[in-house]
C-alpha cells in the first residue's frame, strides 16, 4: 500500500531525471456514475471524470496521477467520502488530495476487480476475478476480499467457478455475486447458496444487479431482466413483455423504477411489468440519477436526459479507443497509433488525428504499423479485413489494398535501402508466402522458408530485423531464418518458437521464444560470438514479449504483458507498471522520438516520456495559452499567459474532490502577458488542480504539490 503522498514522494523526484509518463486514453466508455454534493465520480475505460454540474469543468485522473489502473469498473463512496474504485488492476481509494491503492500484494485475492459495495458496518467487499495466467481466455474464478475500518484484508474461503461479473448488497449485509451463469448469495454468517434457473444456460451473463426497497433481487442478462423475489422465486421479463435490443445494464430510481440499458438506449419498465423503449443509436454501459434527470453512460461520453432533451456532458478526448497494438513515429514526428477503432495520430503540436474505415481505412481494428522513410502508414489489420491499409502521410489520405497478396500480416519492418518487409501467418490457404519484400520501385519478391526447412506449414513469421550488414532475420514458430545480402534464405536457428526479434548496436540477435498465440514466453540472447543467453526474471518469465528495442545508452526494453521492462548494459532488470504510471501494464509496443522521448502503446492507452506542453486543456476549441512552473511546486508557483484583449480573469485551486480550496485572482486584467503567483506551502502532498477562467473559456491545469 502506498499513499498519494508517500508514492509521490519517492516516484516523483525520480521521474523528473527518469521516467515522466505522460498518460493519453479514450475516456468515453462509461462504466458507472456516482454523485457527492454538485460532483459527479465518472468511472471509464480511460481513467476517472470529475465533473462539476455547476460550473462543468471536469478533471480527469488516471495512472498518470496514481490510480493503479485506468479501466474504472466501479465506484463505492464511503460514509466518510472516500471513493473507492474497482479497476482492472487493483483497487484504488480517494481520500481529499491522496490516492492510495491497494492490489493483491496488499490483501486482493486478485487485482482484476469487478465490482465494490459498502456493508452497514462500513466494510468494503471486492468481487475479483481469479484468471490462470496472462493471455488466457479462461472465464476464470471469483473471489471476494474484504477491508475492514482498520485496514484488515480477508478473503471469503469458498469460491465460485464462474468469473464475477457484477455485485450488489441489501439492507441485511447480503451480498449478490452476478456470475456468468448464476447469481450466488452469501450471508454475514458465512453461507452461501446459488440462484439457478431451470436450465443455467437460460441465466446469461449476468451484468448488473439492484436491491429494490422491498430488498428483493433484480438481475439483468442478455435474456432479459431477472426478479427475484423474497421467496426466491424467478421471473423473467424479455420480449414478450416488450424488451427489445440487448439489456446490460440496470439501475432502480427513487421511485422505484427500473431503467434497463440496451445496446441501442434505454427502456423503462412500466407499472404492469410493460417496457418503454428509447431508441437513442447509442449503447447504454450505465444509468444513474441526478436529482429529477436521468444520466445515461455511453460508448461515447454521458448523457442527461430531463424527460424532454438530451443533452451531452461533453468531455475531450485523445485516443480513438484503449487497446493500443500498433505504434511508430512518422519523419515529421508524428506518432501513429493503432486501435480497435482507427488509428490515432499525435503531431508536433500536440493536436489529434482521427482515421477510420470511413476515411479509406480497410476496417477499424488496426495492428502492427509502418512508417517508412517515403512517407507512407502501412497498416495491418490481420484477420479483420483481407488485405492492408496505406496513408499518406502529408496528406493523411487513406487507402486500402483488398487482395490475397496480403493476407493475416504478423510483422513490418524496413531495411537500410528502404525494400519493407512484410511476415505473415502461414496457412495452407494462404500457400507458402512466409515473407515478402516491397522495393522502392515497386517491385515485389515472395520468400518460401520451406525451402531450407521443409515441412513448415501453418507458420507464422511474426518478427522481422536488420543486421547491421543488411541481413534480414526473421522470427517464426518453426525457426529464426535471414535472407543474406547474396538474397538467399538461410536457417539460423532451427526447433525454436519465436515470437519477435531485435538485433542490438552490439549485433546482438534479441528473440522472445514462445509461440506467438501462446502465453509462456522468455528472453533470449545469441551474441556474435555464439553464446545463447536465457534470462529468467521472475516478474517477466512465463509472459507475452511484444516488442524489443534499445535505447542511445544501449539499455534493452522490453514490452511485456506485465509491464514495460529495462535490462541495463551491467545487466540488471528494472520494471515498470502502473504503480509507475504506466498507462497499462501489458504494454504492447515501444518507439523513441527524434528528442529522446519514449512512447509506450498498451492495452489501455499510450504513456510517453516526451516533453509536452504543461498545459492541458479541459475544453473543446480552447484558444487559451498558459504554463503553469514549477511543476511539481514545493511552495510558489506562477501561472503564466496572454491576453489578446482586455477581460475578466478567474483563477481558482481545487483539489482532487472538486472542493474549492483558494481564489487565487478574480478580476480584470488588460491585454499582454501576465504572471500570477500563488503559495502553495500550506497544502498537503497530492494532486490539485488550477481553474482559469478567461470570459467565457476555462481550462484546467493538473499540478502536484510536494
Amino acid at each position: 500500500m502506498k499513499t498519494l503522498c508517500t508514492f509521490l514522494t519517492c516516484f516523483l523526484f525520480f521521474n523528473l531525471t527518469a521516467q515522466n509518463w505522460k498518460t493519453f486514453t479514450y475516456h468515453k466508455k462509461v462504466y458507472d456514475i456516482e454523485k457527492e454534493g454538485n460532483t459527479l465520480w465518472i468511472a471509464t475505460s480511460g481513467g476517472l471524470i470529475v465533473w462539476n454540474l455547476q460550473t462543468e469543468a471536469y478533471y480527469k485522473l488516471t495512472t498518470e496521477d496514481g490510480l493503479i489502473s485506468n479501466q474504472i469498473n466501479e465506484i463505492a463512496i464511503d460514509a466518510d467520502g472516500k471513493k473507492w474504485l474497482a479497476t482492472s488492476r487493483g483497487v484504488s481509494m480517494i481520500d481529499g488530495g491522496t490516492i492510495t491503492s491497494y492490489n493483491s500484494d496488499n490483501g486482493l485475492e486478485s487485482n482484476d476487480v469487478k465490482s465494490v459495495v459498502i456493508d452497514s458496518q462500513g466494510n468494503k467487499w471486492f468481487a475479483t476475478k481469479k484468471r490462470s495466467g496472462l493471455g488466457s481466455s479462461s472465464l476464470g474464478n471469483s473471489a471476494v476480499s474484504k477491508v475492514d475500518n482498520q485496514g484488515n484484508w480477508s478473503t471469503i474461503p469458498e469460491s465460485l467457478y464462474f468469473g464475477p461479473t457484477c455485485m450488489t448488497i441489501d439492507s441485511a449485509d447480503n451480498l449478490y455475486i452476478g456470475t456468468y451463469k448464476q447469481i450466488a448469495k452469501y450471508t454475514p454468517s458465512g453461507e452461501w447458496s446459488i440462484f439457478l434457473s431451470p436450465s443455467p444456460e437460460s441465466i446469461g451473463w449476468i451484468s448488473e444487479m439492484e436491491i429494490d426497497e422491498n430488498q428483493e433481487l433484480w438481475a439483468i442478462s442478455g435474456d432479459g431482466l431477472y426478479h427475484y423475489d423474497s421467496a426466491g422465486n424467478q421471473t423473467l421479463f424479455d420480449a414478450a413483455f416488450g424488451l427489445v435490443s440487448y439489456p446490460t445494464s440496470l439501475f432502480i430510481d427513487s421511485n422505484q423504477t427500473k431503467w434497463i440499458g440496451t445496446e441501442q438506449g434505454y427502456s423503462k419498465v412500466n407499472a404492469d411489468s410493460t417496457f418503454s423503449n428509447f431508441n437513442i443509436g447509442e449503447h447504454v454501459l450505465t444509468i444513474f440519477e441526478d436529482d429529477v434527470n436521468i444520466l445515461l453512460g455511453t460508448l461515447d461520453d454521458v448523457t442527461s436526459y430531463d424527460g424532454n432533451n438530451y443533452e451531452k456532458l461533453t468531455t475531450g478526448i485523445d485516443l480513438g479507443s484503449n487497446t493500443v497494438r500498433g505504434l511508430d513515429i512518422s519523419n515529421d514526428g508524428s506518432v501513429w497509433m493503432g486501435t480497435g477503432s482507427g488509428i490515432s495520430k499525435y503531431d508536433s503540436n500536440g493536436e489529434w488525428t482521427r482515421i477510420t474505415k470511413d476515411d479509406g481505412l480497410g476496417c477499424n481494428p488496426a495492428y502492427s504499423l509502418l512508417a517508412t522513410s517515403q512517407d507512407e502508414l502501412i497498416i495491418s489489420h490481420q484477420t479483420n479485413c483481407n488485405g492492408v491499409s496505406f496513408i499518406d502521410i502529408p496528406t493523411g489520405d487513406a487507402s486500402f489494398l483488398q487482395n490475397d497478396t496480403f493476407p493475416f500480416l504478423l510483422s513490418l519492418n524496413e531495411d537500410l535501402n528502404g525494400n519493407v518487409w512484410l511476415g505473415y501467418h502461414v496457412t495452407p490457404v494462404f500457400g507458402s508466402h512466409y515473407a515478402t519484400r516491397i522495393s522502392p520501385n515497386g517491385d515485389i519478391k515472395f520468400y518460401d522458408f520451406t525451402t531450407v526447412l521443409p515441412n513448415t506449414s501453418n507458420n507464422k513469421t511474426t518478427g522481422i530485423a536488420i543486421h547491421p550488414n543488411g541481413d534480414i532475420y526473421f522470427s517464426t514458430r518453426m525457426g529464426i531464418y535471414r535472407i543474406n545480402t547474396n538474397d538467399e534464405i538461410e536457417l539460423f536457428q532451427s526447433a525454436v518458437a519465436a515470437a519477435t526479434i531485435f538485433i542490438d548496436s552490439q549485433e546482438n540477435i534479441w528473440i522472445a521464444e514462445g509461440d506467438f498465440f501462446g502465453s509462456s514466453h522468455s528472453l533470449q540472447k545469441y551474441t556474435p560470438t555464439g553464446d545463447h543467453i536465457i534470462y529468467q526474471n521472475n516478474e517477466m518469465y512465463g509472459f507475452k514479449i511484444y516488442e524489443i528495442i534499445e535505447d542511445d545508452q544501449q539499455n534493452i526494453w522490453i514490452a511485456s504483458e506485465n509491464g514495460l521492462f529495462k535490462l541495463n548494459p551491467d545487466e540488471v532488470f528494472t520494471r515498470y507498471s502502473t504503480l509507475d504510471g504506466l498507462a497499462d501494464d501489458e504494454v504492447t509496443g515501444i518507439e523513441f522520438d527524434a528528442d529522446g522521448g519514449m512512447w509506450i502503446s498498451t492495452r489501455n492507452g499510450v504513456s510517453t516520456t516526451a516533453a509536452l506542453s504543461t498545459a492541458t486543456s479541459n475544453v473543446e476549441n480552447i484558444t487559451i495559452q498558459l504554463q503553469l512552473f514549477p511543476n511539481p511546486i514545493l511552495t510558489t508557483a506562477t501561472l503564466n499567459f496572454d491576453l489578446e484583449k482586455n477581460g475578466n480573469v478567474q483563477v481558482e485551486i481545487y483539489n482532487v474532490a472538486g472542493q474549492l480550496l483558494r481564489s487565487v485572482f478574480d478580476g480584470k486584467k488588460s491585454t499582454g502577458n501576465h504572471q500570477l503567483e500563488f503559495d502553495v506551502s500550506e497544502f498537503s502532498q497530492g494532486i490539485y488542480f488550477c481553474k482559469v477562467k478567461i470570459g467565457e473559456e476555462r481550462q484546467v491545469l493538473k499540478f502536484v504539490k510536494m
